[in-house]
């Protein structure tokens, strides 16, 4: 029977509605969990009845060319947004290849606001559940895969994962735009300083305490996740670059074909 749906919320249904159990746990075929425990404590915090989604962490494997380490930076900077988003109870996304939510979440109603979307499932699921105080995260279940090997395929990930914003709230959304845009605006201050005054001391101070606050917390993530290689040192290097591209890309995820890429 044909449903008023995507044809991959239609795949995703009949699937779903197969399942034997209460849980469902996603992953992608090209990804590598952590441990051979992965599955099991991916779904043990729902020995807490109060939990009706989980989600773990999903790190690249390290390449030694300069894209990779950019698309690492790029993958560490949000999950530094949404961890620590949904650790203040306001949760807006999820990573599709490591993440567990209860069957039951996959219903009618759900269908209704999302089923048109053929894209976004992993962040759809988390907008779906009112009470965010009942999606847990897990730093220690992790799972691997590797990073885009071109620009070209980078864009057009990068276009469909900002186009997925379509199902956040409208609060949600501006309040994601003001990061890069603030971290624009701030490297673009820094440089207009610079070049019409001078490397004022001011400037050096407020310069020093920015960096080194997002490397402290880039740091401390990357300790507790026991990532390989030291993604803090590229800050300095990835920052303005990656903010300026997140504050151009949407405009092309919302105005422009996929297929046109």
């Amino acid at each position: 029977m044909q449903l008023p749906y995507s044809l991959k919320k239609q795949a995703l249904h009949f699937g779903i509605q197969k399942a034997k159990y209460d849980f469902i746990a996603t992953i992608d075929a090209d990804c590598y969990p952590d441990s051979d425990l992965w599955l099991y404590e991916l779904i043990t915090p729902f020995s807490n009845h109060h939990i009706d989604c989980v989600l773990g962490v999903s790190p690249y494997i390290s390449h030694t060319n300069i894209l990779s380490q950019f698309v690492r930076f790029d993958a560490l900077n949000t999950m530094l947004q949404y961890l620590s988003q949904t650790l203040k109870g306001n949760a807006y996304m999820g990573v599709g290849r490591n993440m567990a939510f209860r069957k039951k979440i996959w219903n009618k109603d759900y269908l209704e606001k999302f089923g048109a979307f053929g894209f976004a499932d992993d962040d759809s699921i988390v907008q779906s559940i009112s009470d965010k105080t009942k999606i847990e995260i897990m730093t220690d279940v992790k799972v691997f895969s590797y990073a885009t090997k071109s620009l070209l395929q980078y864009l057009k990930q990068k276009n469909r994962h900002i186009a997925g914003g379509k199902t956040y709230l409208s609060m949600q959304i501006i309040l994601l735009g003001m990061m890069p845009f603030l971290s624009v605006l701030f490297w673009v201050i820094v440089w207009a300083w610079m070049s019409y005054f001078s490397f004022h001391l001011i400037i050096f101070f407020f310069l020093s305490i920015y960096l080194i606050t997002k490397m402290y917390w880039i740091f401390h993530l990357e300790k507790r996740l026991n990532l390989k290689r030291k993604l803090f040192y590229y800050t300095f290097i990835f920052d303005f670059p990656l903010q300026l591209l997140l504050c151009i890309l949407p405009f092309f995820a919302y105005f422009k074909s996929l297929k046109k890429w």
